[in-house]
């Protein structure tokens, strides 16, 4: 009989054949570990280091799913609703057309806003700072009418943030340490890094060929902005308690972060609600920011998750996901960037749930 293969067996394999350069991967059964395992090198050019329990992960479009859950904090305590127009709150937004594009749709993205700024690749190359990101997508015009399509957007999670701090008078990422990181006990977890930071940060590797365009992921400069579409520096044991959090209806280890009907609003099919999208054989299962399992396959969370499966992966080769019905808390860091397919995570997500249940 063949010997079954574990995670831990597919993440050696995928280092040792030179898929990824390392990974760290944390997995949690019934609120108890029930997988640990680091492998590689979070470190690969100049000074070589291997993975470790120091090592923190530009964790990129999980990003989102903290950046979300702090909003939401700002609706409970009636700051905004999402059903009223963005521009309410930003007017500098209300212009070519955007005057109906909702919070709502900025969490669904279902806008209309574009996956990314205009020049998006100057900007960078200049460093260009989250001001001139914003003003870029207050100029920028619908791709469609908001709440008719579907177009997956950073744009609308720089809106969010913007928002916050229009309440605040401070920057996003202090808000979210205090609200989110520090109530949760995420001591290793920060958007807009200070370069103390930068000796723990796994090196990201590049694509071939493009090692000059997307150098930014890497510097200074990006580690530093701080932008909460997708720059969060963070570890697998800090997501974990995050997702736990969410798990257990907004109830943290040492302190509520959300209300659990704001939860269950998160984790609800949210494109259901909307006629242009709700028959739509194709499309995702999309809470607010969460992206829920019964999309189309391959699914990254594998085939033997429940259908209350969520979670969002992250372009730096980053994965978390949650099942409630199996409460198997999954959080995935790597650093390539580009991602790996989703095939590729189904196989590990499959092995998982085999492993912590079998």
């Amino acid at each position: 009989m063949r010997r079954r293969i574990s995670a831990q067996d597919i993440l050696d394999f995928w280092v040792k054949s030179g898929t990824i350069k390392c990974a760290s991967l944390l997995v949690l059964h019934h609120g108890m570990v029930a997988i640990r395992h680091r492998v590689g090198m979070a470190r690969f050019t100049g000074e070589q280091r291997e993975v470790s329990a120091e090592t923190v992960f530009t964790i990129a479009s999980i990003t989102k799913t903290l950046t979300a859950t702090c909003f939401m904090q700002y609706v409970e305590a009636g700051d905004f609703s999402l059903h009223e127009p963005v521009a309410r709150v930003l007017p500098e937004f209300g212009q070519n057309g955007k005057e109906a594009v909702t919070f709502f749709h900025l969490l669904t993205h279902t806008s209309g806003l574009p996956e990314q700024v205009e020049g998006k690749d100057e900007l960078r190359a200049r460093e260009g700072q989250l001001d001139e990101f914003h003003a870029r997508i207050c100029r920028a015009p619908l791709l469609f009418a908001p709440g008719t399509g579907y177009q997956y957007s950073n744009c609308g999670f720089g809106l969010l943030a913007r928002a916050v701090e229009q309440v605040e008078g401070r920057r996003f990422g202090a808000v979210l340490a205090e609200r989110i990181f520090q109530p949760l006990g995420m001591k290793d977890s920060v958007l807009g890094a200070e370069p103390r930071w930068d000796e723990r940060i796994a090196e990201i590797e590049l694509p071939l060929g493009q090692e000059t365009e997307r150098a930014f992921v890497n510097s200074r400069y990006w580690r530093g902005m701080g932008a909460p579409w997708g720059a969060m520096v963070s570890n697998t044991e800090d997501l974990a308690l995050f997702a736990e959090a969410i798990r257990q209806g907004g109830q943290g280890r040492q302190a509520r972060i959300l209300a659990p009907a704001t939860v269950a609003t998160m984790l609800q099919d949210q494109l259901a609600t909307l006629p242009a999208l709700a028959e739509r054989r194709d499309r995702r299962r999309q809470g607010l920011a969460w992206i829920l399992q019964g999309g189309p396959r391959p699914s990254p969370y594998g085939d033997l998750t429940s259908p209350r499966t969520f979670g969002h992966g992250g372009a730096t080769g980053t994965l978390l996901w949650v099942d409630p019905e199996q409460e198997i808390t999954f959080v995935f860091l790597g650093n390539k960037e580009g991602s790996l397919p989703p095939e590729m995570f189904a196989r590990l997500s499959n092995a998982v749930v085999a492993q912590v249940s079998g």
